[in-house]
């Protein structure tokens, strides 16, 4: 008996092989055909079916769509939505005012009771005791979001380092706070940085606050953020001030001028371009005064003069912004 199975074993094994391989076993042709209508594979030369009951990978044929002249064979329902705290893979009870079955009749009015306490209960199981603070924080940060008109990649991306934030390091801090550093990093890393004081604008915390818990969860999430540079905020100023193209290009090349001759272009890059657009608008015939400048920028009068005359004396200008010989 025991000779048997041994046979039986080997035999099966052989079957294994045959079917992983690209060639006949009987005949060793290499054209193997698929058949999916029967579920098999056989060779074209001699006929041996070389693999059985084969399962067809391919779409479906049937269309799932509403529309009959769509070519859309998905039927796996919506994508994962990041913006949710389950990423809206959980099933829901209806809506809050729909009180009708399958089929669309009305449900009876003392079954009503009944489904407005099982909708109450399915809602409270969604969220676990440990998920309350991220479906807070999801929350914060799409409002916040919508509040300053950030895109919605800001929202995913907050929304992401938020998620890695909550696991560890988000315990002993104010969830709001977290929020807006997530924004904070997101409108970074998505090349559309704002500042401290735009992201703290409109909420009751301070700037500092944000600055401090931000080196702190960057440091932790070891977060590769690159420093943010003056020509960061070129395109986004120069279109607040209603400067053309032309003075748009002369800024670059005087932050370039600027940096090429040694200038610190790291120290506070909104104050830095504040002098340049300064210096750009009157070389290009389109002066804006000191004070325009710094209401657009969030800055102080100082703080633009300071750092145009940083510039102009790096750059060897005179007053009238003519360089020395």
């Amino acid at each position: 008996m025991a000779f048997v199975v041994v046979a039986v074993d080997k035999d099966l094994e052989a079957m294994a092989q045959a079917a992983d391989s690209k060639n006949c076993p009987e005949c060793g042709g290499a054209k193997l055909i698929r058949d999916y209508v029967r579920g098999e594979r056989f060779c074209d030369d001699c006929g041996v079916v070389v693999d059985e009951n084969i399962i067809d990978q391919a779409a479906p044929y049937r269309t799932f769509s509403d529309n009959p002249n769509s070519i859309d064979r998905v039927h796996h329902g919506a994508p994962a939505n990041p913006l949710l705290h389950d990423k809206g893979l959980q099933t829901t009870l209806g809506g809050r005012n729909e009180m009708r079955d399958a089929r669309g009749k009305a449900i009876p009015h003392h079954m009503q009771t009944e489904i407005k306490r099982m909708r109450w209960q399915q809602l409270r199981m969604r969220v676990k005791s440990n998920e309350r603070g991220l479906v807070e924080g999801i929350q914060k940060i799409n409002t916040y979001v919508a509040m300053k008109g950030l895109s919605h990649d800001v929202s995913i991306g907050a929304v992401t380092i938020y998620r890695r934030a909550h696991r560890k390091y988000i315990r002993g801090r104010s969830i709001e706070t977290v929020a807006l550093v997530c924004i904070y990093a997101a409108c970074r890393e998505n090349g559309v940085p704002r500042s401290l004081d735009e992201i703290a604008d409109g909420t009751d915390i301070s700037r500092r606050e944000i600055g401090r818990t931000y080196t702190a969860i960057k440091r932790a999430l070891k977060l590769k953020i690159l420093p943010v540079t003056a020509e960061s905020y070129i395109a986004r100023f120069c279109s607040d001030l209603k400067l053309s193209a032309t003075t748009q290009a002369e800024t670059r090349d005087v932050l370039k001028q600027y940096s090429d001759k040694g200038g610190l272009i790291y120290g506070n890059p909104i104050g830095l371009l504040s002098g340049a657009l300064y210096i750009s608008g009157m070389v290009c015939n389109e002066p804006r005064t000191q004070r325009v400048i710094a209401e657009k920028l969030c800055l102080t009068e100082v703080t633009v003069r300071n750092n145009y005359c940083v510039i102009r004396d790096k750059l060897g200008l005179d007053s009238n912004l003519r360089r020395n010989i």
